[in-house]
């Protein structure tokens, strides 16, 4: 049992990383596009620790861009799913091994 509640939280990480990796770059252009003095913010490239970390605070909230919202909140949400998935693989991995 205790391999298929890792398992699962595996596939539950890769889903909600494949759908960070979907909307993430629709965020990164939008942001470039619209938003261009926040998009420097960021730093130089669009998986820096600077511009991940702006991501999952969800400060993309405070510029008031209903559009960005729209994309972000989806990505935002895989990202936490997937960092939650990947929590309980490994919590569940180390507990087998004791």
């Amino acid at each position: 049992m205790r391999e298929f509640i890792m398992l699962s939280g595996l596939a539950i990480a890769i889903s909600g990383a494949l759908c960070f990796l979907l909307f993430w770059p629709l965020v990164y252009v939008h942001l470039r596009d619209r938003q261009p003095a926040e998009r420097a913010t960021l730093g130089s490239g669009p998986l820096t620790g600077t511009a991940v970390a702006w991501f999952l605070l969800g400060r993309f909230r405070r510029i008031g861009d209903r559009g960005l919202s729209g994309l972000a909140a989806p990505a935002q949400a895989g990202l936490w799913v997937s960092l939650f998935g990947l929590a309980l693989a490994f919590s569940l991995y180390f507990i087998g091994l004791f």
